[in-house]
């Protein structure tokens, strides 16, 4: 911060011996030691940042990115269960507000939310949010599962 002053400063006392310059009368003379335009050179200095970035995210990317996230969960809506008996057997349908269906089981992500469990009637999931995480559960309303 100090070299920006000091550059102003000099850049200043140049316009100001400038201005006094063309103010005085012909034949004068400028006082001793007073600056000149001839003897001042202006100096100009910034800062300049770097940034190692190695391994670590790109700072000027968004943190959340749609597109590469999927749905969030509070778009999501549970559309039906397949429901099965075994480990990995059950399969949710999850919707999202465009018309989307996911086909998720116990441990896919959608989104910003993983599926710990599916039962008969609902589906508990894990939503993260910057870092937190909070379980979630959807249930499926009365007869919008059932086969007709």
């Amino acid at each position: 911060m100090r070299s920006r002053t000091v550059g102003l400063s000099l850049a200043l006392a140049a316009l100001a011996g400038g201005l006094a310059a063309q103010q005085r009368p012909q034949g004068a003379q400028a006082a001793p030691g007073a600056a000149t335009a001839a003897n001042l050179t202006l100096v100009y200095e910034r800062e300049v940042f770097t940034y190692r970035g190695g391994d670590r995210r790109d700072p000027f990317r968004p943190l959340t990115n749609d597109n590469e996230m999927g749905p969030r969960f509070e778009s999501l809506q549970l559309r039906g269960i397949i429901y099965s008996t075994a480990r990995r057997g059950s399969v949710a349908l999850l919707g999202d507000g465009d018309g989307r269906v996911f086909r998720a089981r116990v441990g896919d992500v959608v989104g910003n939310a993983t599926v710990v469990e599916i039962g008969p009637l609902r589906v508990v999931m894990a939503v993260e949010n910057f870092g937190t995480i909070r379980q979630e559960m959807l249930e499926l309303q009365r007869n919008q599962g059932a086969i007709r």
